[in-house]
């Protein structure tokens, strides 16, 4: 994704494994994050909505799923982004699948919700 990834370090993958989450303060900058709030509402819009962007089918190459004037694009060629992707799906990853899942505080039965 980009030609000077900065791969997550021997820790990081082990505190990843361990806490399954790893935190990067201030990586992705402020002009990207911006971009993002205003196209997050056609990305997470339901597929019928006529302004919804088209998602990607499961299978498609990462680098092949937006296009590249987006923010997401952008975020993902954050050298600290572009490591953290490689170092735990590999060099060539392929998109899965995007979904916000709701979950409200008092429910025990979350397991699905991956």
């Amino acid at each position: 994704m980009t030609a000077t990834p900065t791969l997550l370090t021997t820790l990081q993958m082990a505190q990843f494994v361990t806490d399954g989450v790893l935190r990067f303060d201030a990586v992705v900058p402020d002009g990207i994050n911006r971009r993002a709030l205003d196209e997050l509402p056609d990305m997470l819009a339901t597929p019928t909505t006529a302004t919804t962007l088209m998602r990607p089918r499961s299978g498609t190459p990462l680098e092949a799923c937006f296009e590249p004037d987006s923010a997401v694009w952008a975020m993902l060629r954050v050298p600290e982004v572009a490591g953290a992707v490689r170092s735990l799906v590999g060099a060539k990853p392929t998109y899965d699948h995007h979904f916000v899942h709701f979950n409200k505080a008092d429910n025990t039965d979350f397991q699905h919700l991956h």
